[in-house]
């Protein structure tokens, strides 16, 4: 499981637990506000209607007896004004929730205040009629009557407050049982959490604790640690899985660059020894050679006195012979070069064939280009087919919807969406058409390019072709001018061997000495550069061994096993 996953998991039950708690508490006050609602509505508004109809009902009576007492019957009718008041009351407080022996006592009471009304009623006819004594005979009755309707009265005030009185009990048990569960909850989430706190800072702190140390001891230079034990599936697991397979490339790194830098350490060390064994044998050779030199520049001057003697009899002769030696000279760089141009030609032919063939296969994949973009417009044909015929089953699908009334308006949301659907589609197929002509085109014109470039270097191979054949006729025209500029040499020298041997043979003498003199010269030359050469070479060396000797150092910082 991932890192990821387990610190969702983890708030995820947190959260759940959160939502537990707050769950239990709305259920408790919806129940609590529930009973306080019955407990005003039914109970504390019943016990006010109640005793407003005690109110009108003592009022009624007092008119009543005023009447009796003014001999004013007009008193005597407001009375039944009052009393008209308690009818709706009562029918208001019957609509209430009532509890049985509550609809009893109701009942009873209704009774009582009808008896009531009865009697005040019969006083009121009696007053209107004059008759005033009989009026007050009923007073008893009436006052009677009255006592009845509060004592029905206290009966519904006791059950009302009774009931009350078990609602704020339910209310009080209700607190109590949610106080209880939302402690308990409360500690449950907290012994939740830090037990999750406590796993994933054990999974996670101990691997990232392990990493961390392994991580700092590399740093320090100690690769002699085993590896991490790697028995987990998450991020940290492939960080662990990194660090040992970064702790084993160091390694192989560190043990590559050890080997090597001994062996750069060790071959410096035997160059430096060839170094000075060269430079001995240079200074050895560089000392022979001055002797040499002043050897050869002795026997050069003498043999120049010599042919000095016999310069003016053989010039001629001479400068015939050296004018056609340097004909030949060039006749043969000619024949050379001539060589060197077929070699060329030939490679330049090849060449050509090469970029043939690459133009000739370029045009065949242009066409294939070609071929495939008309398959693909065969595609889009068929797609755009497609797409109008789904349009036009969506605008069925719609006008079905419609007819469908309420019971297809989900259909018709639906029909709409294909049908949009259908139209993105059909303006991405004209896209894709665009670009798909925008293809032909452009392969049309690159098929056109290719084939322009395919007849030009068709055109230069014949060109080289025909370059090659013009080389080889001036290579067998230089052949023969040198074998006839040899056969001029020859007869000239024939001339001049037996006028000439003397100065031939003194002439040779001193261009020996000559060139043996200068060769010895440039052998001291090089011999003395081989010397600042070797004296580099050593230098260098010196410092390619102290290098090595310093990346040893480095190296050793680190431990590795042996």
């Amino acid at each position: 499981m991932t890192l990821k996953a387990k610190l969702l998991g983890a708030f995820s039950i947190v959260v759940v637990i959160i939502f537990v708690i707050g769950g239990l508490a709305l259920s408790s006050l919806s129940s609590m506000n529930q009973n306080g609602e019955t407990m005003y509505e039914d109970r504390v508004m019943a016990l006010s209607h109640l005793i407003d109809v005690v109110q009108f009902a003592e009022r009624a009576r007092g008119e009543m007896l005023t009447s009796l007492l003014t001999d004013d019957p007009l008193r005597a009718e407001e009375a039944l004004v009052e009393l008209a008041y308690i009818d709706p009351i009562l029918e208001e407080y019957a609509g209430t929730y009532l509890t049985s022996d509550e609809a009893e006592k109701l009942t009873q009471f209704q009774g009582e205040v009808a008896n009531f009304s009865s009697a005040l009623e019969f006083m009121n006819e009696e007053i209107q009629a004059g008759n005033m004594e009989a009026a007050t005979r009923v007073t008893e009755t009436a006052a009677m009557e009255f006592a009845q309707v509060e004592e029905a009265l206290e009966s519904l005030i006791v059950i009302n407050e009774e009931v009350a009185a078990e609602l704020n009990a339910a209310n009080q048990s209700l607190f109590e049982q949610s106080r209880v569960l939302m402690i308990a909850a409360a500690v449950a989430a907290v012994l939740a959490a830090a037990g999750l706190g406590i796993f994933l800072g054990r999974s996670i702190g101990g691997a990232a604790g392990k990493v961390s140390d392994y991580m700092k001891a590399v740093a320090a230079g100690d690769l002699t640690r085993e590896p991490l034990h790697v028995n987990r599936k998450d991020e940290l697991g492939e960080l662990m899985a990194s660090a040992n397979s970064m702790q084993r490339n160091l390694k192989d790194v560190l043990r590559g660059v050890t080997e090597a830098s001994q062996d750069v350490t060790q071959n410096s060390e035997e160059l430096l020894q060839s170094v000075d064994e060269m430079r001995n044998g240079s200074e050895q050779v560089a000392s022979t050679m001055e002797e040499l030199a002043s050897g050869a520049e002795l026997q050069a001057g003498s043999a120049g006195t010599l042919a000095e003697s016999i310069e003016a009899f053989l010039d001629q002769i001479e400068s015939s012979r050296l004018a056609g030696e340097a004909a030949s000279t060039e006749t043969k760089a000619a024949d050379e070069a001539a060589e060197i141009g077929r070699e060329r030609r030939v490679s330049s032919l090849a060449s050509m064939e090469e970029i043939h063939e690459a133009v000739r296969a370029a045009v065949d994949d242009v066409r294939g280009l070609d071929e495939k973009t008309k398959n693909i417009t065969s595609l889009v044909d068929m797609i755009q087919g497609v797409a109008d015929q789904t349009n036009l089953l969506a605008l069925n699908a719609a006008i079905e919807a419609a007819r469908a009334g309420e019971h297809g308006r989900g259909f018709a949301v639906v029909a709409d969406e294909v049908r949009k659907l259908a139209e993105q589609v059909s303006v991405s197929v004209a896209e894709i058409t665009s670009i798909v002509h925008a293809i032909q085109q452009e392969s049309a014109v690159v098929a056109a390019g290719l084939e322009g470039g395919f007849k030009k270097a068709e055109a230069g191979a014949e060109q080289v072709r025909l370059t090659g054949e013009a080389f080889e006729t001036v290579q067998k025209a230089a052949a023969a001018s040198a074998e006839r500029m040899q056969e001029l040499t020859g007869r000239l020298a024939e001339v001049t061997a037996g006028s000439g041997k003397i100065r031939s043979s003194i002439s040779e003498v001193a261009s020996v000495s000559q060139q043996s003199a200068a060769g010895i010269e440039e052998t001291a030359a090089s011999t003395e550069q081989s010397l600042s050469s070797m004296e580099e070479i050593a230098s260098s060396s010196s410092d390619l061994a102290r290098l090595a000797e310093n990346l040893q150092e480095k190296v050793q910082q680190f431990q590795l096993r042996a």
